[in-house]
């Protein structure tokens, strides 16, 4: 993860308040990981220090971004990943 992201997180969370400037940029980065893990949640979770479960809240907080991991995760026969 970039330092940006490293930064946010602390005890296997993402730690951003969703009104913060910073966090447009680390949602496109996660996505950018679970692009290049197929969309794997825990692999891309393992890469980032966090937990596959932190990953999704995380992504849950834009429902826009979870709705599109969960189409390109059906394209690729895989189940949707549940949010908040």
């Amino acid at each position: 993860p970039s330092e940006l992201l490293a930064g946010r997180i602390r005890g296997g969370r993402i730690a951003v308040n969703p009104s913060h400037p910073d966090c447009p940029a680390l949602l496109a980065e996660v996505m950018d990981v679970l692009a290049s893990r197929d969309m794997d949640g825990r692999s891309a979770a393992e890469l980032l220090g966090c937990s596959a479960t932190q990953l999704v809240k995380f992504l849950s907080l834009e429902p826009a971004a979870l709705e599109m991991v969960n189409a390109r995760r059906e394209e690729l026969g895989l189940r949707r990943l549940k949010g908040r």
